[in-house]
């Protein structure tokens, strides 16, 4: 193949290669974004709560129920839920328009992902793929095909450069043997080609002198298409690697996320017994915004959890360099 050829090949796989981690920090983009909207949304109602909880101290202080102190106490709680709750909007718009940049749009507001796939879990267990079709294997090969174009080329050029050299020519006469040597006066007599003659030959030309420097220069491109080589063989084994750690990570990630909606249940019930407490007075206010505490860092914990475990999925498919693998549980 052509060095022109082999040059055209690398450019195609260093853009499908550039294609594929596009699509991969799009992806990733998207997780982050349908994250932080459940976080956003656990937010909105972690200040429900708090605002919920400062209207039933608020009458039970004006009839003398609970101390005042409370009232502030609960203030201070809706205030701390309305700041969370802002730092999750900024959040979810900076991810909005982050993701609005990757795919081309002008701004983030005119996205509006689908959020329900993180309500379940991916499968429990997916078939690994192949590294070998990863584009930025495929890319790294093509390098080693063009430098070995190149060393091909360079010797090429210091072999004998044959030539086949061909000469013919012929002459005209006005005189005409046939008839007696007898001479015509007419012009085209004259001019017609009667006689005629040629010679072959082939001819080498090697230029001794410039040996030693072609020699070296292409020695020089065979060792960097070694070089090349042994990139491409350290490429895949780091693929390897983040396959073996995407596996584990996978695992870890869904074990954690079957584990969170035990958290958010025991929370929540935590959180509605030390609400009935507070109300018969058996506890303070300080156990109860505890208990608000816990079940808001439960939610959230959950929405975390889903997301990595989907976005472990993902690490798993990008040494593989095929997102169907991701796509098909979606």
């Amino acid at each position: 193949m052509s060095i022109a050829r082999n040059q055209e090949k690398l450019a195609e796989t260093d853009l499908e290669n550039e294609k594929f981690q596009l699509a991969v920090r799009t992806a990733q983009s998207y997780f982050d974004l349908v994250t932080l909207i459940n976080l956003r949304k656990s937010e909105e109602v972690n200040l429900q709560r708090a605002q919920s909880i400062r209207n039933i101290i608020r009458a039970s202080v004006l009839n003398g129920l609970k101390p005042g102190a409370d009232t502030s106490i609960a203030n201070a709680e809706v205030s701390k839920a309305k700041i969370a709750l802002i730092d999750a909007q900024n959040n979810e718009q900076m991810q909005r328009n982050f993701l609005a940049a990757l795919v081309g749009l002008p701004n983030g507001n005119s996205i509006n992902p689908d959020t329900a796939f993180l309500r379940k879990l991916p499968p429990q267990t997916v078939a690994d793929g192949n590294t070998d079709n990863n584009p930025v294997i495929n890319y790294y090969k093509q390098r080693e095909a063009l430098s070995a174009a190149d060393e091909v080329f360079v010797r090429r050029t210091y072999l004998p450069r044959i030539s086949l050299l061909g000469e013919a020519w012929g002459r005209g006469s006005g005189i005409s043997p046939e008839s007696g040597n007898a001479v015509s006066s007419s012009f085209s007599d004259g001019t017609n080609l009667s006689r005629f003659n040629y010679a072959i030959g082939i001819g080498a030309v090697f230029n001794i002198s410039d040996y030693p420097r072609m020699s070296a220069q292409a020695n020089a491109i065979r060792y960097q298409t070694l070089g090349l080589q042994q990139e491409t063989k350290t490429e895949k084994l780091e693929l390897q690697t983040q396959m073996s750690n995407a596996d584990n990570q996978y695992a870890s990630s869904y074990n954690k996320a079957l584990e969170s909606p035990v958290l958010v249940s025991a929370a929540a019930s935590a959180y509605n017994q030390m609400l009935a407490m507070y109300n018969s007075g058996l506890i303070n206010l300080t156990d109860l915004a505890q208990a608000l505490y816990n079940l808001n860092y439960a939610e959230t914990q959950n929405s975390i959890s889903y997301d990595n475990a989907w976005k472990a999925l993902l690490f798993k498919a990008i040494p593989t360099g095929d997102l169907n693998v991701l796509l098909k549980q979606l």
